[in-house]
């Protein structure tokens, strides 16, 4: 009985009949297509239907897979990281120390980085960063952190020499995913310029299986985002991954410089000897930043220190702007945006730090000279010329044949420059840069 006491089937028969007709045209009206009626069984109320073999075939095999899936994640779990974690820790006391650590490491860790057997790999999310990273366990006990160096399925690239006139806005495409080949580059610039802020770094080639297991990671949305497309590329047949694998660090945290470093950073002024030490490692940081056109350090989180060494961290942004870069890309020199923020006036050009490292800047005239007088300094090389006799060392060959780039902001079709076009291009920007250092002086 309904809750007037008039029983629902007397309450409906009381009800008057509608035409079919006027039942479909409502229901039409309303966007709703009408029901089919359903066939009952004498004495039933409501259908019932057994479902097909098919369809409890197909529960019993996805349930089955649930299963199986909730083991391996189990037994995936206990097995991914060894007993023994090897990695790199620098003091809390002398950056000089920590400098020193970094570049002996290099005996230790390149081999096991190149060679070691590998244990097992993980998708690495720290926060809110989007690029891929992964996590790789040695079975030495050794850790690393890996980056893709281009797509799973590589995409068809133009291969275009560099024009001016046709690539002044060119940047890098996706740099934000697959930002291995520029980690490595920057890895071997930091060595070159005797800075020996970036930890022992290789690149290797893993099998997909290796790289992309199915374990869903719920840390975070990024974390379960990665996740979910990592197991996706277990669609793809087996192949070899191109990635650059760095020596694991602890410790790191993040360090932006002061208001007042910027202050001694803009403005001759005397300092004592720690002092020095330190304002030549920021601004080193920035003019190593500007050479391979890195602008992350804007952000204040991406001033990393390990101990009380400040790291030339995370370079995976680099020739965001293709091989050449912009004249504008010396507003890295203006620092991070806390130190903008405090400007008067936030008009461009920004206020560049005018304070640098004698010794960097003695290096930096050298490959200046040899690149406007060859003939005269036959026997010296230039900036570029050096780091692609150092990039000859590595297995993979040279990595910056994995850049792809939009042709312009007018033209976002996807283009490869040759690699010289970069090595030409660390020579460009030493000359603007050196052209900045001149006008300090003046």
């Amino acid at each position: 009985p309904g809750g007037d006491g008039v029983s629902r089937r007397a309450s409906a028969r009381a009800q008057p009949k509608r035409s079919t007709a006027d039942d479909i045209a409502c229901e039409e009206e309303s966007g709703v297509r009408p029901r089919s009626p359903i066939p009952t069984r004498r004495g039933q109320g409501h259908a019932h239907h057994k479902p097909s073999l098919l369809v409890r075939g197909t529960a019993l095999f996805l349930g089955g897979c649930v299963l199986l899936f909730c083991i391996w994640q189990v037994s995936f779990h206990f097995e991914l990281e060894p007993s023994t974690r090897l990695v790199i820790e620098l003091p809390e006391t002398n950056s000089e120390e920590g400098k020193a650590i970094l570049k002996a490491a290099d005996a230790e860790w390149r081999p096991i980085l190149l060679h070691g057997p590998i244990r097992s790999c993980r998708v690495f999310a720290p926060g809110d960063a989007f690029s891929l990273k992964y996590q790789i366990f040695f079975e030495s006990g050794h850790v690393a952190m890996a980056k893709p160096m281009q797509r799973v399925i590589p995409q068809k690239n133009e291969l275009e020499a560099y024009n001016r006139d046709i690539h002044r806005t060119t940047r890098r495409a996706q740099r934000g995913y697959y930002q291995g080949w520029p980690e490595l580059i920057a890895y071997h610039l930091d060595r070159i310029l005797g800075m020996e802020r970036k930890p022992p770094t290789v690149t290797r080639k893993l099998s997909s299986r290796m790289v992309y297991y199915p374990k869903l990671d719920f840390g975070s949305s990024t974390k379960l985002l990665r996740s979910i497309l990592n197991i996706a590329m277990l669609l793809v047949p087996e192949h070899n991954v191109d990635l650059t694998l760095s020596a694991w660090m602890d410790g790191l945290r993040a360090t932006p410089p002061s208001d007042d470093v910027k202050r001694m950073l803009t403005q001759p002024m005397s300092v004592d000897r720690e002092q020095a030490e330190y304002l030549r490692d920021v601004s080193n940081t920035l003019v190593f930043d500007f050479l391979v056109d890195d602008p992350d350090k804007k952000e204040q989180k991406n001033w990393v220190s390990g101990g009380a060494t400040l790291m030339l961290w995370d370079n995976g942004l680099g020739w965001s702007h293709g091989p050449y870069g912009r004249s504008s890309c010396l507003d890295i020199l203006c620092g991070h945006r806390g130190w903008r923020a405090a400007e008067e006036a936030q008009s461009r050009p920004c206020q560049r730090v005018c304070v640098f490292s004698t010794s960097l800047i003695s290096q930096l005239m050298t490959y200046k000279k040899a690149h406007e007088n060859p003939l005269r300094f036959a026997s010296e090389k230039t900036l570029g010329e050096t780091l692609k006799e150092s990039m000859k060392s590595e297995v993979s060959g040279d990595v910056f044949r994995f850049n792809s780039c939009y042709r312009n902001e007018t033209d976002p079709s996807f283009i490869t420059f040759p690699v010289d076009e970069f090595y030409n291009g660390m020579d460009a920007k030493v000359q603007l840069l050196m052209k900045h250092v001149d006008a300090c002086i003046e």
